[in-house]
């Protein structure tokens, strides 16, 4: 039954009513991505490294 509701309602809205006349819209929200999800780089920098320019940084503050 799940995918009979789910795989329309990516296209348009789906209505389903009950028995009792009540009715309920599904509707597809686009999918949001966190703020905090950023695209990795490729570094030679070592955790080591990582972890003395934060040591240096907290140094210099």
């Amino acid at each position: 039954m799940t995918s009979k509701v789910f795989e329309p309602a990516q296209i348009d809205e789906v209505v389903i009513k009950r028995q009792d006349g009540s009715l309920f819209a599904i509707v597809s929200k686009p999918r949001q991505s966190s703020p905090l999800a950023v695209a990795g780089i490729k570094t030679q920098a070592t955790t080591e490294d990582i972890l003395e320019a934060i040591r240096d940084s907290r140094k210099s503050s």
